[in-house]
């Protein structure tokens, strides 16, 4: 039950990051998502040290048309950087 209850937090949290982003509030969005990924950074480190291709993902993603998604891999990747998972 607690996963499922942090699960939730990480979803509402995901979305309003979003709608930060929506309204141009890009350091609000950015530290929400900070704070997300701090939440699964066991499984975002093991999921880049083991699937290389994960990183690839994430720079076509920040390529995306889609500006959401396209901002969403944006703070993935730069989170990644400054935990020194990438250069």
């Amino acid at each position: 039950m607690t996963k499922k209850l942090n699960m939730k937090l990480l979803t509402v949290m995901r979305d309003e990051a979003l709608l930060c982003e929506i309204r141009g509030d890009k350091e609000d969005a950015a530290k929400l998502m900070e704070q997300v990924l701090d939440h699964i950074m066991n499984d975002l480190v093991t999921e880049t040290k083991t699937n290389p291709k994960a990183i690839d993902v994430l720079i076509s993603a920040s390529n995306s048309d889609d500006e959401i998604k396209s901002t969403n891999a944006l703070l993935i990747l730069q989170y990644l950087k400054r935990k020194g998972l990438i250069k």
